[in-house]
């Protein structure tokens, strides 16, 4: 594989404050992933991983450290920038309970994104929101129906799509087959792998299954007692 796509630097986020005690909640991260590739980040379940991906998506801004998207050094990024190049990497997590507004349709949650960043007309926001649902083998009758409605696996497919609907370069995904059933989450993985090897998406992932890190990934990394290791 060529030139990075994701740099991320001696990355720290820390919990608690400075009266308290405060402490990393990770040690430094340092690790890259080229165009295309998939990482998996494999350890227990628990806030650790999940604050990690966060702080390398920006969701969370680390306390110190740098992620960079290609030349783009996004920790450096003001507010209303970051929020612009957010097209190009995109996040989900994996509490599909909280992931969309209950208010919005599906075809609410799908489209927001597209038109948030000015992306097609409606005609083709629309095509793009419909091709994403078929990814995941979701029919366009689902479009009409109320989030509040689905179940937590529809839900997380819905996100998935959402978030696969704007064409990043990179998808960051946190523990997104839990609330499925063991053949069904694998399923999912197999086309979300697909997918992202399709379209050239770097994907940085995590699991606590090793079976399914080596089997999805390029490479996998492995985070114990706060570190993060080659597995």
């Amino acid at each position: 594989m060529s030139a990075e796509l994701l740099r991320v630097d001696a990355l720290r986020f820390k919990i608690g404050s400075a009266a308290s005690g405060a402490a990393d909640l990770f040690e430094a991260a340092s690790f890259t992933l080229a165009p295309g590739e998939h990482v998996a980040v494999l350890g227990p379940r628990g806030p650790v991983r999940t604050a990690l991906l966060r702080a390398v998506a920006l969701l969370d801004r680390p306390q110190s450290g740098r992620v960079c998207l290609g030349p783009l050094e996004l920790t450096r990024l003001p507010e209303a920038r970051l929020r612009a190049a957010r097209r190009e990497f995109q996040y989900v997590g994996g509490d599909p309970a909280r992931s969309l507004p209950l208010r919005f349709t599906v075809a609410d949650a799908l489209l927001e994104p597209l038109h948030i960043h000015r992306l097609g007309t409606p005609a083709e926001r629309l095509a793009r929101a419909e091709a994403a649902l078929a990814l995941f083998h979701l029919n366009r009758a689902l479009l009409g129906q109320a989030v509040a409605s689905l179940s937590l696996a529809l839900r997380q497919m819905t996100s998935l799509a959402r978030a696969l609907s704007l064409e990043p370069r990179l998808l960051l995904t946190d523990e997104v087959v839990d609330y499925l059933e063991p053949a069904a989450g694998r399923a999912l993985l197999e086309r979300l792998a697909a997918h992202c090897r399709a379209h050239s998406v770097a994907w940085l992932w995590t699991t606590a299954d090793p079976g399914l890190a080596r089997r999805f990934s390029d490479r996998v990394l492995r985070l114990e007692d706060r570190r993060l290791l080659p597995a």
